[in-house]
């Protein structure tokens, strides 16, 4: 998932140059500015999620840490019990 996040031919980025080239083919400033404010959005959350995933995946191979698959959980009895 990080790759596909970072990298300019993936999802993300293939995905938003889809959009961003619907905005600027249209003729109406008020959709082109509304297509290119959700973009900076996106993209404003897809780099918090990358610097977490980039934290986790760096605490996991040089700090000791480890990376809980699923995040809140706290035991497997927990997830039964829900």
């Amino acid at each position: 998932m990080y790759k596909q996040l970072n990298a300019p031919y993936g999802a993300f980025g293939l995905d938003t140059l889809v959009a961003s080239t619907t905005a600027i083919k249209s003729t109406d400033d008020l959709v082109y500015d509304s297509i290119e404010t959700k973009i900076a959005n996106l993209t404003f959350a897809r780099d918090v999620l990358a610097g977490t995933i980039r934290s986790a995946l760096d605490d996991d191979s040089f700090g000791g840490g480890k990376i809980d698959p699923e995040p809140g959980a706290d035991s497997g009895s927990d997830r039964r019990r829900a």
